[in-house]
């Protein structure tokens, strides 16, 4: 059975949580990289652009007279786009993106693509061995176990009895 005291500690820490859980989510949405773009009537500048594999987020800034579309194309399959993005106006979009080659759709469809070139991400290598978890053991520990009533040498599952 709970007591108001105790149904307001909770509440209070619940409370509490809140901006830490919120304060949480902006550390995580600093850690994409973001790049701009920007589309004018006849081409994106940058026409080529290099990210690494995994969320990136696109700020597209549209600096022509007309509505204009911005897509991340791999052939002829549309991997993410924004469309409609108004002259002067702006939009973000993240991609969650493999490494390859991609095409980009500057403005109009008429308009020469870009490339967008994603590479793979090196995560460093871990050196785990043995002695890393274990530290050295010296070999007298493995051969008390042969010892050790029960112990089989031959490549059994079961010990000898």
């Amino acid at each position: 059975m709970s007591t108001p005291l105790f149904r307001r500690k909770v509440l209070h820490a619940a409370l509490l949580a809140i901006p830490a859980f919120a304060l949480s989510i902006d550390a995580l949405a600093a850690d994409v990289p973001q790049v701009k773009i920007t589309v004018n009537d006849k081409q994106c500048e940058p026409m080529q652009l290099t990210v690494p594999a995994g969320k990136t987020q696109f700020v597209v800034h549209n600096t022509s007279q007309k509505n204009v579309e911005w897509e991340i194309l791999k052939g002829v399959m549309v991997v993410e786009e924004r469309e409609n993005i108004a002259p002067g106006f702006t939009q973000k979009m993240t991609a969650n993106l493999e490494a390859g080659e991609y095409d980009m759709t500057c403005g109009l469809l008429s308009n020469p693509k870009g490339k967008l070139i994603v590479t793979a991400v090196r995560l460093p290598t871990a050196n785990l061995t043995r002695w890393i978890w274990l530290g050295r053991l010296p070999s007298t520990r493995f051969t008390s176990l042969k010892k050790w009533k029960g112990w089989s040498s031959r490549p059994s599952c079961s010990p000898t009895r």
